[in-house]
């Protein structure tokens, strides 16, 4: 990860520097050392921990749903029981997040 606008941040894809909009982003996948971005056009690989990329995120904007999964916030379509509904995904909710996400969505 390079630069981190208010509305964009570039990161280290196959070798390019790719600009993904904060707007364009429906949820982010930790795979180990690596972070899946999933975007509206196509989903983006780059060399990262959730944890680092997470850091780089709006504040208020994304939440942490799970240990692998952060979503956008307002990308979300439902959500049915412990499970957030976004885009074709979805993503249960950990027991560790639980409180603090359904806490969140009724403010």
């Amino acid at each position: 990860m390079e630069i981190t606008q208010d509305k964009f941040i570039y990161v280290k894809s196959d070798y390019n520097d790719v600009k993904i909009e904060f707007d364009d982003i429906l949820y982010i996948q930790g795979l180990k050392d690596y972070v899946k971005v999933y975007i509206t056009e196509r989903p983006v690989i780059t060399h990262s921990n959730l944890k680092n990329f997470e850091l780089k995120l709006p504040v208020g904007k994304f939440f942490r749903v799970q240990k692998s999964f952060i979503v956008q916030l307002n990308k979300i379509q439902a959500i049915h029981e412990n499970n957030v509904i976004v885009g074709n995904k979805e993503i249960p909710i950990g027991e560790r997040y639980k409180d603090d996400f359904f806490r969140r969505m009724r403010s």
